[in-house]
Order: structure tokens, then C-alpha cells, then sequence
């Protein structure tokens, strides 16, 4: 069963995340910032990590970096979501920034069509 490390600072959005995810079959883990994603990945290496940009401690710009640099990490799919992205918007990002990007709002649909475009679908 693919992972997924859901890194949102809105409790309520990485429950419904975590919701859309494990409820299509994913393993899923949630961290409330940059930094508790650098600790979960230290110990557990995700198939996936859903991202938010606008966080405190991190931006998710900033663990993204931080993720790229290290051989260990780097090779993990990112899909950003975030509200700077632009309403109901997918965009897929050039080699070495994010793999997927989901705007928010965002649907459960599209959510899982991210996911899906950088995992296979369990």
C-alpha cells in the first residue's frame, strides 16, 4: 500500500486530506509543519508527501528544498497544494520543484488525481 506524508499546518484540512487519501487505499501520516516532516521522513520514508506552501517553523517551499538536496529524499513525489495556487487549478512543475500542484480549494477528485499522476493507484 503506497504512503503518503500529508504536511498541512490546518488541522481541519490534513484530516480531510487524510480522509480522501486513506479512504482510496493509501497509508497516510500527517505533519503540522516543515520541521515534524523532517523528523517523520528521518525515520519513514513516504511514497508521496502532500505539501502546503504557506506553514509556520518551514514553508513548504523551503522543506521542499531541503528534501531535493538530501539523496536520501530527493527522489520522493511532491505535490503542493495551496491556495496561492489559484481556485480549482492543477499545475505540473518542471524537474527539481514539485511534481503536481493542487489549488485550494480543492476537490476530493482532484486530490486523488494528483496523487495518482506521481503513484500508482493502490
Amino acid at each position: 500500500m503506497p504512503s503518503v506524508l500529508v504536511v498541512e499546518d490546518c488541522r481541519d484540512i490534513a484530516k480531510i486530506l487524510a480522509s480522501h487519501l486513506s479512504g482510496a487505499g493509501y497509508r497516510v501520516a500527517i505533519a503540522r509543519d516543515g520541521a515534524e516532516a523532517l523528523k517523520s521522513v528521518s525515520r519513514w520514508v513516504p511514497d508521496c508527501i502532500l505539501l502546503d506552501l504557506m506553514m509556520p517553523v518551514m514553508t513548504g517551499i523551503e522543506l521542499m528544498h531541503v528534501l531535493r538536496e538530501d539523496p536520501a529524499t530527493a527522489r520522493i513525489p511532491v505535490v503542493l497544494v495551496s491556495a496561492r495556487i489559484g481556485e480549482g487549478r492543477t499545475h505540473v512543475f518542471t524537474e527539481g520543484e514539485a511534481n503536481y500542484c493542487v489549488g485550494k480549494p480543492f476537490t476530493r477528485r482532484q486530490v486523488l488525481d494528483a496523487i495518482g499522476a506521481v503513484l500508482p493507484v493502490p
